[in-house]
């Protein structure tokens, strides 16, 4: 007997999960629902301008810094936090 519908799991930061949780209750929704009602909703809309959303994939992908360049500021041009941050 096949499966009518396949598991899957999501990870969602906590306020995401809170506003998720809170929206699916207005509406009377499970959220699982909600997030397949969502997810069906977005992917009309990517599907329907794939020539846009490749548009703004390539933007977003010329902004990636360089990982080999993370974390390699030299000392000298370290600036210490602002005095509210200093514990």
């Amino acid at each position: 007997m096949a499966r009518h519908k396949t598991p899957m799991y999501l990870m969602l930061p906590p306020e995401e999960k809170d506003r998720l949780a809170e929206f699916s209750t207005k509406v009377g929704r499970a959220m699982s629902w909600v997030i397949r009602d969502a997810l069906r909703v977005y992917l009309d809309a990517a599907e329907a301008d794939a020539d846009l959303m490749a548009r703004l994939r390539s933007q977003l992908d010329a902004v990636r810094p360089d990982p080999d360049n993370i974390g390699q500021t030299p000392a000298e041009e370290r600036q210490p936090p602002p005095p509210a941050y200093v514990r």
